[in-house]
């Protein structure tokens, strides 16, 4: 199997980071009794950048096999 292009690589990379960054989030607005307005953008925020990361990921992976 060949390897996959470093630009793609790069996106998983960052994409796995943001997941985590979603996660981590998640879990700090679940350990809040009441969270704010404030608090739910935050998370919003975070998600955003977790879904647009991972979109990217996967639209270079499928450049990447040619698809």
């Amino acid at each position: 199997m060949a390897q996959l292009p470093e630009f793609v690589i790069n996106a998983r990379d960052e994409a796995n980071t943001a997941a985590d960054a979603h996660h981590d989030a998640w879990d700090e607005l679940q350990a809040i009794a009441e969270p704010s307005y404030e608090d739910i953008e935050k998370w919003i925020a975070v998600r955003e950048k977790f879904y647009f990361a991972q979109e990217r990921f996967e639209k270079l992976l499928w450049q990447a096999l040619g698809r």
